[in-house]
């Protein structure tokens, strides 16, 4: 009887190991949020849970079309895509595109014409430093064309957002 306690306190033992490194991990490399509001939909909706990888811009830098979480000068966090890159130049056209370096952008995102251009009715050139960040429900975003983001400066990316924890029905990675 006691060689059976043994083994199931040494099970028990290495299961609370694994989970308290597996949490470890997991509250080191990842971050939860929540979508607020609708300017990701239709690819992220109001209320949706995700989990964003924290370490991955370490190591790289963002690229075009990255859904990220950011901060607002406003102190909140919010979900965007990345659309300018350091050193470009954006400008939402008169037609209601995205122009970067005087080209439309391709495999755009966003949709609809987009409404309020911002500070982007006038070319927007990026730093060295800073991306462009846009939702891609355009016309309910709160994004890089207005002084509340604005540009946003790579060591002020939260992270990447990589899976979607709920609605169960929608969970599965986000790319």
């Amino acid at each position: 009887m006691k060689r059976f306690l043994r083994k199931i306190a040494s099970i028990g033992l290495f299961l609370v190991i694994v989970l308290g490194i597996a949490y470890l991990v997991v509250s080191i490399l990842m971050v939860k949020t929540v979508v607020q509001g609708d300017s990701m939909s239709p690819i992220l909706e109001d209320g949706d849970v995700l989990m964003c990888n924290k370490v991955t811009y370490n190591f790289n830098p963002p690229e075009r079309f990255d859904i990220v979480v950011v901060p607002a000068k406003d102190g909140t966090y919010i979900v965007k895509r990345v659309i300018g890159l350091p050193g470009e130049r954006i400008k939402i056209d008169n037609f209601g595109k995205v122009e970067i370096n005087d080209k439309i952008l391709e495999n755009d995102k966003g949709i609809g014409y987009i409404l309020d251009k911002g500070n982007a009715k006038d070319t927007i050139t990026l730093g060295m430093d800073e991306f462009f960040v846009m939702g891609d429900n355009r016309n309910s975003s709160i994004d890089s064309r207005f002084d509340e983001v604005g540009p946003i400066r790579r060591s002020e990316f939260v992270g990447k957002v990589v899976f979607r924890i709920m609605p169960f029905d929608r969970t599965g990675k986000i790319e």
